[in-house]
C-alpha cells in the first residue's frame, strides 16, 4: 500500500534495579525505568551474544526511612521507593511551591517555596529547603534551610543548618532548633536553640531567648536577645515543642 510503513520493532527490557519489565523500541540506545527511574541501556543488551544477563553498574546511596528508620540501599536516580520495613512511600523528588498549597510534604529531595508560595500543610519534611514565602506548618530538614526575601515560618523549624541570606527579613514563630545558625540578613524569632550562631556584618538577630554553645557577632552585626550559654552542644535532632491549641501563631500570617 502506498504510504504504508512498518512500525519500529519493540522488545521487552528489564530494570536492573527493581526488575520491572517494560516494552521499548529495539533501536533505542537507552531508556528509564517507569517504576524507579533507573537508566536502562538497550543497545548493550543487543550486543550480548552469550545469552547471559548483562551486569550493569548502578550507582546507589544509603538512606534511612523517615517513618520507621529502616536502613536501605537504593539507586541514586530513583524518584520514589517503598520502604521494606513499614511499606511507606518514599519520595525523592524536588518540590516547588509558587502558590498556595495545603499538601503535607515528606521528601528526601529539596523543597523550594517562592516569594508568593504558601506551604500550608501541617508538616513539611525534606533534605533541604529554600524559603522565600510562607510555611504554615512545622518545617524539618535534615541538611539545610535557607531563608530569603520576606520568609515567614509559622510553626518553627528544625534543621542541621539555618542560613538567613543577605537582604532577607525573615520571621520564625515560635523557635529555631539548629546546631548551626548563620545570619547575614535579618531574623526575628522567639527562641533559638543552637550550638553555634554566627551573625555577619549586616546580620540582625532579634529573639526572646538564645540558648547556645558559642556565638560570633562580626563588626556591624546586631544581636538583641537574652543570652544563655550551655556547657556542651545540643543534639542535632533536638525536638521542637508543639504550639498549644489555644495559641494561634498563624493568625497574623493569614491576615
Amino acid at each position: 500500500m502506498i504510504g504504508s510503513r512498518k512500525s519500529p520493532a519493540k522488545q521487552p527490557v528489564q530494570c536492573p534495579a527493581c526488575s520491572h519489565t517494560q516494552w521499548e523500541y529495539a533501536a533505542a540506545v537507552a531508556t528509564h525505568c517507569h517504576e524507579c527511574g533507573t537508566r536502562i541501556p538497550i543497545q548493550e543488551k543487543q550486543k550480548s551474544r552469550d545469552g547471559n544477563k548483562v551486569r550493569l553498574h548502578v550507582e546507589r546511596k544509603e538512606i534511612h526511612c523517615q517513618q520507621c528508620n529502616h536502613f536501605m540501599v537504593i539507586p541514586v536516580g530513583a524518584l520514589s521507593w517503598q520502604c521494606p520495613g513499614c511499606s511507606s512511600y518514599l519520595d525523592f523528588k524536588d518540590h516547588l511551591i509558587d502558590r498556595e498549597s495545603t499538601a503535607a510534604i515528606s521528601t528526601y529531595g529539596k523543597v523550594t517555596v517562592g516569594p508568593k508560595g504558601v506551604a500550608g500543610g501541617v508538616r513539611t519534611e525534606a533534605h533541604a529547603a529554600d524559603i522565600a514565602g510562607r510555611v504554615l506548618g512545622r518545617l524539618i530538614c535534615a541538611e539545610k534551610v535557607q531563608l530569603s526575601g520576606n520568609a515567614r515560618l509559622a510553626a518553627g523549624v528544625e534543621t542541621h543548618e539555618l542560613h538567613v541570606s543577605a537582604g532577607a527579613r525573615a520571621e520564625i514563630v515560635p523557635h529555631v532548633t539548629a546546631p548551626v545558625v548563620r545570619i547575614e540578613g535579618r531574623l526575628k524569632t522567639g527562641e533559638v536553640l543552637a550550638d553555634h550562631v554566627v551573625i555577619g556584618p549586616e546580620g540582625d538577630l532579634e529573639a526572646d531567648m538564645i540558648r547556645i554553645f558559642s556565638i560570633q557577632v562580626e563588626k556591624g552585626g546586631q544581636c538583641r536577645a537574652r543570652l544563655e550559654t550551655r556547657e556542651k552542644p545540643a543534639p542535632e535532632s533536638a525536638p521542637i515543642q508543639e504550639t498549644p491549641d489555644e495559641e494561634d501563631p498563624l493568625a497574623e500570617f493569614l491576615q
